[in-house]
């Protein structure tokens, strides 16, 4: 449930640490098949060919998405996406 529960934008208050299954569902979901966007080809062979870069690479395509947009994070999320891009 953990994995469900913070697929979205990996924000989990309880403090548990990211676990690879968690990884691999915040991934899937940005990336699935139903998914069309500049760039979604590229993310996915990223992420098959090293899973941990390619992470990485979702996480700043979900930032930029999301800037393009007009949404401004709050400083926890900032947090958030800088610790795991580290």
């Amino acid at each position: 449930m953990h994995a469900v529960r913070i697929h979205t934008n990996l924000d989990d208050r309880s403090k548990q640490k990211i676990s690879l299954f968690d990884k691999v569902i915040f991934v899937s979901d940005k990336i699935c098949q139903g998914r069309k966007f500049a760039g979604v080809q590229k993310l996915r062979k990223i992420v098959f060919e090293n899973f941990e870069e390619g992470f990485k690479e979702v996480i700043k395509h979900v930032i930029k998405f999301n800037e393009d947009k007009g949404v401004v994070f709050s400083d926890r999320q900032i947090k958030i996406y800088e610790g795991l891009l580290k």
